[in-house]
């Protein structure tokens, strides 16, 4: 099968949800594998949860739009294909931009490789009235889920982070991750777990030809989503997510982070579906994507709550009918992340974040990244407790550098 054909999408422009050049799968894309790794933490318990809402009437026009959505691609059993994503942190005024492939195969098979956007690309995006904001490549980063635990794989360092996955979580609860907009879900279950509508009514279809306006390829699906349930609301507050048609296959999705002084964009590309020759053994090699050759990698087993695995590296079963077992809440390694990616790690493991200036530097790569954490990894520390985070600024002279460029 080709790849998907889609026309040129308008920019993402300041005011909506666009980003210009600069977009593109927690995934991290989000895609496959950082949805299951994501659905295995729990909420964090110090933010309130959203109330469950009624389900809401829809106009027809949208119905019929999710009811296309779903119809399209229920059949899809694998995905694949390319993308970019841009971390936007207004705190910081910083960018961090990667690229990279991903391949999905149901239920719950997923793999993503990340790696820093090649500088050439690296446009800040357009804010009118604004300086643009520092602009850093993304750290290599790897994640691969093979149906029953997810590896998260750091090259650099040759260590390799696994955490099982709990029953409840497998299968086709991939969908049930923070970023359920690769593939469409059948609408009723969209209106339970999400207020969507139209972000205006430029975006609405023509009330007399809604079935022609959907399979018509000269225009995308543009949506606006709020989660209605924990489970979405620790990960995001609004989505804009552009879809192609009549494929209704992912174009563009952004995320806004639920502290609302960031948001994260990704781009997806050469998109195929169901293709047993495509990027998978093109990227990949010959050899099983979802059975990583990790021959010298340190092990690193945690349970889904963050916490290492008790001693002897055996997890405890979890699920439906299991009494959980208590784990040790520790603080993991953060030094060295962007900002935004290091509050994430720690939110997701029921920590406050509160972040201050650190030390200005010279170094562009160390700007917006950790310099120093409060606890010490590994330090057990109990969840809601605040940890503080010592940023590296931007040194006077790479400002005035950014400023004349």
């Amino acid at each position: 099968m080709p790849p998907a054909t889609r026309p040129p999408a308008p920019p993402f422009s300041a005011g909506r949800f666009t980003a210009g050049r600069s977009v593109v799968v927690r995934s991290a894309l989000g895609v496959a594998c950082v949805a299951v790794c994501s659905a295995a933490l729990p909420a964090q318990e110090d933010r309130p949860a959203p109330q469950a809402m009624r389900v809401e009437a829809l106009s027809p026009a949208l119905e019929a739009t999710l009811q296309a959505w779903y119809d399209a691609t229920k059949d899809i059993q694998k995905l694949e294909g390319r993308h970019t994503q841009v971390l936007s942190d207004d705190a910081f005024r910083s960018e961090t931009h990667s690229v990279g492939q991903f391949f999905y195969e149901a239920p719950d098979k997923g793999r993503i490789d990340l790696d820093p956007r090649p500088e050439s690309q690296m446009v800040p995006r357009a804010r009118p009235g604004q300086a643009p904001f520092e602009v850093n490549a993304g750290p290599v980063k790897k994640w691969v889920c093979d149906g029953t635990k997810l590896m998260q794989i750091d090259e650099a360092k040759k260590e390799v982070v696994v955490t099982a996955l709990p029953p409840e979580h497998r299968g086709k609860n991939i969908m049930n991750g923070p970023l359920p907009f690769l593939l469409g879900m059948p609408p009723e279950d969209v209106k339970r777990r999400f207020r969507v509508s139209f972000p205006g009514p430029k975006f609405e279809p023509p009330a007399d030809n809604v079935r022609g306006w959907l399979a018509d390829p000269s225009s995308t699906v543009m949506l606006v989503v709020l989660p209605l349930q924990a489970q979405d609301a620790q990960n995001w507050s609004r989505a804009y997510v552009e879809l192609s048609k009549p494929d209704f296959l992912p174009v563009r999705v952004k995320l806004f982070a639920p502290s609302g002084d960031s948001d994260t964009v990704y781009e997806f590309s050469n998109l195929k579906t169901n293709d047993e020759g495509g990027l998978l053994g093109k990227i990949f090699g010959q050899g099983d994507p979802f059975k990583p050759n990790l021959r010298g990698y340190k092990s690193i087993v945690q349970n889904v709550a963050g916490g290492p695995a008790p001693a002897g590296g055996n997890v405890p079963k979890q699920g439906p009918g299991v009494a959980p077992t208590p784990m040790p809440q520790v603080v993991p390694a953060v030094v060295g992340l962007p900002h935004a990616a290091a509050e994430k790690v720690l939110t997701a493991r029921n920590y406050v974040v509160k972040k201050y200036a650190g030390d200005p530097t010279e170094t562009r790569a160390l700007v917006g990244k950790v310099q120093v954490q409060q606890y010490e990894p590994g330090k057990e520390v109990p969840a809601g407790q605040t940890v503080g985070l010592k940023i590296w600024v931007a040194a006077p002279a790479i400002r005035q550098a950014a400023a004349a460029e």
